[in-house]
Parts: C-alpha cells; sequence; structure tokens
C-alpha cells in the first residue's frame, strides 16, 4: 500500500508568505509531501533527500521496474540525493520555450528560489535553512551569499541543462543570476 499527496502542508505557527500564488507554491509547507509505503518489508535509507519524481521512482522500485533512461527520481529505498528541485510552472500549459519556469533548489542547509524569465535567472529568496527552519528571514539581497548561491545554481544549470539548452542558455557563463522581486 502506497499512500501520498499531490502538494504539502501548511503547518500552524507557520509565518506570513507572499500573496503571489506561484512564488508562496516554493516555500517547505508546500514542498514536504508524505509517502507511507506499507506491507515492503523494507523501510526508506534516511541518508538522502528525494523530490516528487522519487515518489514515481520509489513506486516502481517497489514493483521491480526499471526506469527509463534520462528519468530523473531517485528511489526512496536507495541513498537519496544531497539536494533536490522542485519546478513550477503555474496554472495552464507547461510551456518551457516561453512561460516563466520557477526552480527552488534545496539542501540540507539551504532553499534557493529563482525564476527563469527569458534567459535571464532571477533569484528571488534564500534562505539558510540552519539558523531559519521556517524561512522568515531572506537572504537574497545579501552580497554575501554569492558561494551559496553559486554552488546552488551550477546544481541547477547542471541538473536541469536540458531545459537551460531550450531557452537558449546553453553557455552558463552566459546565464547570470541577478536579484528580482516577485
Amino acid at each position: 500500500v502506497v499512500v501520498t499527496a499531490d502538494h504539502g502542508v501548511h503547518l500552524e505557527g507557520m509565518g506570513p508568505r507572499p500573496k503571489q500564488p506561484l512564488v508562496s507554491s516554493l516555500y517547505s509547507e508546500h514542498l514536504h509531501v508524505p509517502l507511507i509505503v506499507s506491507g515492503v518489508g523494507e523501510g526508506p535509507d534516511a541518508t538522502g533527500m528525494i523530490d516528487s519524481m522519487s515518489i514515481s521512482s520509489t513506486i516502481l522500485d517497489l514493483l521491480g521496474v526499471e526506469p527509463t533512461p534520462g528519468f530523473l527520481g531517485v528511489s526512496a529505498l536507495s541513498t537519496g540525493r544531497d539536494f533536490v528541485i522542485s519546478e513550477l510552472v503555474g496554472p495552464g500549459n507547461c510551456d518551457l520555450d516561453c512561460r516563466d519556469l520557477y526552480f527552488t533548489v534545496t539542501t540540507p542547509t539551504h532553499r534557493m528560489m529563482t525564476v527563469l524569465r527569458e534567459g535571464d535567472l532571477k533569484l528571488l529568496r534564500l534562505y539558510d535553512l540552519r539558523q531559519d527552519p521556517d524561512e522568515q528571514q531572506d537572504l537574497s539581497a545579501n552580497g554575501d551569499c554569492c558561494a551559496v548561491t553559486d554552488g546552488l545554481v551550477d546544481v541547477l544549470l547542471r541538473e536541469r541543462d536540458e531545459v537551460f539548452r531550450r531557452r537558449g542558455c546553453d553557455d552558463a557563463s552566459r546565464l547570470s543570476l541577478t536579484h528580482a522581486e516577485f
């Protein structure tokens, strides 16, 4: 038996969030999704992070089905990853060529929210999850965070290179991360 959900939960006591519907979906309460598996005789490996694609991968793993080449999910029964990337386009069609694409990169220590508008990657928010697990203090305007954002952007470019190439951003040196307001 596998039980999961398509959205996270908003817990009592969470601070106020931006009113913009798309951006508010990039916070932890919408990204943390339950996965309950029963009757399989083995539990998940708690050493890494998994994302929504990993739910599909876990179900395939439980059924003994190999995913197709290029599938990005990692089974919860494996070791997981050092990061997860969440994507969002919003309501309507998922036009990878024309619509704004929102990416959230989460590691055990940080969460970075960005938007790809045309060929520009814009930094929306940055949180230090060790110091601020409720994501209340935005560090995106802090110039001292360049090493953190550079590392997270490298992860994003490496893991979603096909999307960035499709948008004409195939040269990472041309893609600059600039701060943007919601």
